[in-house]
This record gives structure tokens, C-alpha cells and sequence, in this order.
């Protein structure tokens, strides 16, 4: 189950960008930021853990998906644990009269 990802389009992000978009991530209280933040679903990621498939693995992730006329600019791009991204994949909903959806919410 753990690894690295193959074709993962921000592998080889920049430090100065991998930094930016690190910093959207929630602090944990008792824990350092540098090391250690919450994704936007509350799992915790690891910055030396970018681009894995591990515990804290995390992934550059597009808040809305190139596929539906997101950007890869930072304004659009957020840290997600690398199973959140996986749903995010599988539950993406777009709807141009409603935004942005998610499935599994009623």
C-alpha cells in the first residue's frame, strides 16, 4: 500500500512552491509546523512525506481539477494526505450551476 506515485505531476515541485502550498495546511498544536499540519479533511501529513504513499504522505492537489478548468497556479493548489486525494479523484462532482460538489455529501 505505501510507495510513491507514478506520473505525480508535482514530484519534482519546487522547495519555494512545495513551502507555499505546505503553509495552507493547518498547524497542530504541540507539534512543529515545519514538520507536521492537517490537511483541509483533518489528516495529518508530513512535509518530508511529499509525493509518498505513507502514514503522512501528502500530495500538491488542485482545488479544482484541470480537468473542469482549474489552474496549476498556487491559488488554486492545496496540501492533501494522499488517501483524500485518491477519494477527491473518485467523488469529484462539478455541477457549473452549483460549484463544486462532493458525492458523498447529501
Amino acid at each position: 500500500m505505501y510507495g510513491e506515485f507514478d506520473g505525480y505531476r508535482f514530484r519534482n515541485a519546487r522547495e519555494a512552491l512545495k513551502s507555499e502550498i505546505w503553509n495552507k495546511a493547518s498547524k497542530i498544536a504541540g507539534h512543529d509546523p515545519d514538520i507536521y499540519r492537517q490537511d483541509s479533511c483533518g489528516r495529518t501529513i508530513r512535509y518530508m512525506d511529499h509525493g509518498k504513499k505513507s502514514q503522512f504522505g501528502w500530495n500538491i492537489d488542485t482545488i479544482l481539477p484541470l480537468s473542469r478548468g482549474g489552474s496549476a497556479d498556487s491559488y488554486n493548489l492545496q496540501p492533501l494526505h494522499w488517501e483524500n486525494h485518491q477519494l477527491k479523484r473518485q467523488h469529484f462532482i462539478w455541477s457549473p450551476e452549483f460549484g463544486v460538489s462532493d458525492a458523498r455529501v447529501h
